[in-house]
């Protein structure tokens, strides 16, 4: 008995089995950044963001409390949540990420919804991405 083996041969089956969880769908995009044109002379603002990832996705607000905070005149609040993406076919590279919910299956609530990805995820026999990720609304 080889437990390492037997769960390297499982894993497709077990990612598999996470994606047809995530009922949800998403677009995370990073913008783009400008650049200075050597032979003008002039910086060349950035264009549309780069999207990075879009597709199938799951959100799971953690049991942690919201944190509030003033910014301005403004007061906010913080909410965490993770957002499950497949592993396969998804970069790791997506700290600082925009995450836009384009359609949440089991809570239209959060339909619309942005997030910001706070901490990037990667594991050994992972089966799926798990990303820690902020939301910042007015209170």
């Amino acid at each position: 008995m080889d437990l390492g083996a037997d769960i390297a041969a499982a894993l497709p089956e077990l990612r598999d089995q996470a994606v047809s969880m995530m009922r949800d769908f998403c677009t995370i995009t990073r913008p783009s950044a400008g650049e200075w044109d050597e032979a003008s002379g002039i910086y060349v603002p950035p264009g549309a963001p780069v999207t990075l990832y879009s597709g199938p996705c799951r959100v799971r607000r953690p049991n942690v409390a919201e944190r509030e905070a003033l910014a301005g005149d403004a007061d906010w609040t913080l909410m965490g949540a993770i957002l499950s993406i497949p592993v396969d076919g998804t970069p790791n590279d997506m700290l600082g990420a925009n995450v836009h919910m384009d359609h949440c299956a089991g809570d239209p609530a959060l339909t619309g919804r942005d997030l910001k990805v706070t901490g990037p995820h990667s594991q050994t026999d992972a089966t799926a991405r798990r990303l820690r990720c902020v939301e910042v609304a007015r209170a």
